[in-house]
């Protein structure tokens, strides 16, 4: 067994100053007083230590998000805007029923629009578009 050690703690010197410099680098080596970078690690968190309020803004980022990792119960009701969508991100199968889709005679998807118009709103147009159908009333 090591010989016994006695600590000299003289309380008339600065703090951190008041024991000798060998037990303050043992307390430093083996209970630090700061925390460094990097050096809390997984390993060393307790699960479910990191809650929501300890999450700085913008704590967690696109990449820190798994591939699939928001569900549908993530996402809050009227969060998904229409402008928040891509071009052609809902397709007519995603829709379900009640959307009309075009086809040609081969089967391919064809652009087509449908307008309610008057008879005379018809009449009044220079140029009808091909792909548009007009639902007219008179």
């Amino acid at each position: 067994m090591a010989d016994p050690i006695f600590i000299a703690y003289d309380p008339s010197a600065d703090p951190g100053k008041r024991l000798p410099p060998e037990v303050r680098d043992e307390v430093a080596l083996v209970a630090p007083s700061a925390v460094v970078d990097g050096s809390i690690t997984e390993a060393k968190l307790k699960d479910e230590a990191v809650t929501e309020p300890k999450l700085g803004p913008g704590a967690v980022t696109s990449s820190k998000i798994a591939t699939n990792g928001v569900e549908t119960a993530n996402i809050k009701g009227g969060a998904v805007t229409t402008a928040k969508l891509a071009d052609e991100a809902v397709t007519p199968p995603k829709c379900g029923t009640g959307v009309m889709t075009m086809k040609d005679v081969a089967g391919n998807d064809i652009d087509a629009h449908g307008v309610r118009m008057t008879e005379t709103e018809y009449a009044a147009l220079v140029s009808p578009d091909p792909n548009t159908f007009y639902f007219l009333s008179s």
